[in-house]
Formats: C-alpha cells, sequence, structure tokens
C-alpha cells in the first residue's frame, strides 16, 4: 500500500466484495478497488444499490423534506420521528401525518415516540391526517440509573 488513504480505500472496496471470494495476495489495492467499482456501476444499472446508500437520515423541519430531498410519492418505508409533546405542538401533528402519508410506500410504517399523556390526542390528529393507530410498545426506564 502506498498510504493510509490508499489502504482505507482498499478496506472499504474488500467489504463491498465481501461476497466474492479472492484468494489473498492475488489482487494489488488498486485491482480491488475496480472490482468493487465495476460492482457499484453494475448495481446502480440494475436499481439495486448497495444497502449502505438505501438509507437516508433528514434532521430538519419536515414541512421541508420532501421538496429539499426530492421525495417521491410511495417511496419511503419508515419514518422514524419523535414529535414534540408539547401542548402547543398538537397543532402540528395533522399536518405532519398529510405530509408523510403520501410519501409512504402502501406497506410503510410511520412510527413516533409521544408520552402516554398526549396518546390518544397524537392518535386522532395523526389518524385524521390520513395514518392509521396499528399498535403501542412501552419503553421502560429505569429510575434507578
Amino acid at each position: 500500500m502506498k498510504s493510509k488513504t490508499d489502504y482505507q480505500q482498499t478496506i472499504k472496496s474488500s467489504d463491498l466484495l465481501d461476497d466474492f471470494e479472492f484468494p489473498a495476495n492475488e489482487f494489488d489495492s488498486k485491482q480491488i478497488r475496480q472490482m468493487a467499482n465495476v460492482k457499484r456501476r453494475l448495481e446502480r444499472k440494475k436499481g439495486n444499490q448497495s444497502s449502505r446508500r438505501s438509507s437516508r437520515l433528514f434532521v430538519c423541519d419536515f414541512r421541508d423534506l420532501p421538496n429539499e430531498a426530492k421525495i417521491k410519492r410511495n417511496s419511503i418505508d419508515l419514518v422514524l420521528t419523535d414529535i414534540a409533546w408539547q401542548h402547543e405542538a398538537i397543532k402540528d401533528w395533522k399536518p405532519l401525518a398529510e405530509t408523510f402519508f403520501p410519501l409512504l410506500k402502501k406497506d410503510g410504517l410511520f412510527a413516533t415516540y409521544i408520552g402516554q399523556k398526549y396518546l390518544s390526542r397524537a392518535i386522532n390528529e395523526l389518524e385524521s391526517g390520513g395514518l392509521f393507530y396499528q399498535w403501542t410498545f412501552p419503553i421502560i426506564f429505569d429510575l434507578g440509573s
């Protein structure tokens, strides 16, 4: 290897090729990176980008997300959020649902944290925006820690 950067790029490339078995010492780092680039191009052509690129994380106001991120209708598998729990934020819950309902795939999931105090109100507001309530699960905190 010529440099630390060369080494790091080769490691990333070999990770991408983890399903491809090749004997050690038969390929140099440049050849490994070239093979990884070919694999990436083939995956893009097939429309199956690697799982490393299938998830995106956005931190912004939900109203800006669909346009800024150029999200297509019926393209999202999961929206995971922690909606604001304050009474003043209730007015945002229905618009939040209205924003993401058309973007979720048919079997997509909208999951949010919400305190017990506002749970029934959150369900009503999110359902009025097009989503539907499916289940609740608790997160139990150990008060002693």
